[in-house]
């Protein structure tokens, strides 16, 4: 007789199979995952030993033009970063900066001039976000500076904030935007009334898919998100973006913790409606 079981090697290829479809959605969205760009000329390395560090991400999110390609350099007393060739949407990832104060220096690519010049400070064993962001509709060309260190989510949980840099309308009043599930439902307060440049704390959400969209304060479509999985232990941040004008309406998912998809799979086969 046959046997029921499967063979050890069996299960060995139906897990790895599982695996891989896991892996295949693991960037957690349809929607743009920020890349990182070409690196030119670095001291120490990205990620290197900094007594003191702090860890900065930068990311370029500035709809200032229909090409958007820039260079970025990042100066201190103990390194010298520049970054070639970004284009919206693309992040460094976490770079150890000493404490303390560091220049961003950001020119559009081939161009010597710079277009934003900031000294910014940043604090030991914190994580931050550095964000291109504006420069279209009236408004500035600047960077936006995040905290993005927060204590690691409960289990079977994950954070998500939400960063509104989309410029769509003219200076002062650059226009509001609300996060919603599909359905209209509210998916959190702080979710219904962003202005440009608010960014709302982490806020602990269940492990699961989630499928969102961006309206503006009257309540007209903005973005149809995709809908992005949200693992154990992952904390993300949803910049929403674009100006209508250089750039459509669109958004980018940033990953500062990746969290476990492992832990996902259980959910996935006990949890037959979302949260």
């Amino acid at each position: 007789m046959r046997s029921q079981y499967l063979s050890p090697n069996k299960i060995f290829y139906l897990l790895l199979f599982v695996t891989l479809v896991l892996l295949g959605g693991f960037g957690f969205t349809a929607q743009d995952v920020a890349a990182v760009p070409q690196l030119d000329g670095t001291v120490p390395p990205p990620g290197g030993t900094i007594s003191g560090a702090a860890n900065v991400n930068f990311v370029h999110l500035a709809p200032f033009d229909t090409d958007t390609s820039i260079t970025v350099a990042i100066s201190n007393t103990s390194s010298l970063l520049q970054f070639n060739n970004i284009s919206i949407g693309d992040a460094t990832g976490y770079l150890s900066l000493p404490k303390g104060a560091s220049q961003f220096t950001v020119m559009p690519s081939g161009n010597v001039t710079p277009t934003i010049d900031s000294l910014l400070n940043f604090a030991d064993k914190t994580d931050y976000s550095v964000v291109a962001i504006g420069g279209s509709n009236g408004n500035p060309l600047e960077f936006l500076q995040l905290t993005d260190s927060t204590a690691r989510p409960p289990s079977r949980a994950g954070k998500v904030r939400i960063v509104h840099v989309a410029p769509f309308a003219t200076a002062p009043d650059p226009g509001a935007i609300k996060v919603i599930n599909q359905d209209g439902s509210p998916v959190d307060a702080a979710f219904n009334s962003l202005k440009y440049k608010d960014s709302t704390a982490f806020h602990t959400l269940p492990v699961g898919q989630y499928d969102w969209k961006v309206e503006k304060a009257d309540g007209s479509a903005y973005v149809d998100l995709a809908p992005f999985n949200l693992f154990d232990g992952a904390v993300l941040t949803l910049y929403i973006i674009g100006d209508q004008v250089n750039q459509a309406p669109s958004s980018v998912l940033v990953i500062n913790r990746g969290g476990s998809y492992l832990t996902f799979i259980p959910m996935v086969a006990r949890e037959s409606t979302l949260p």
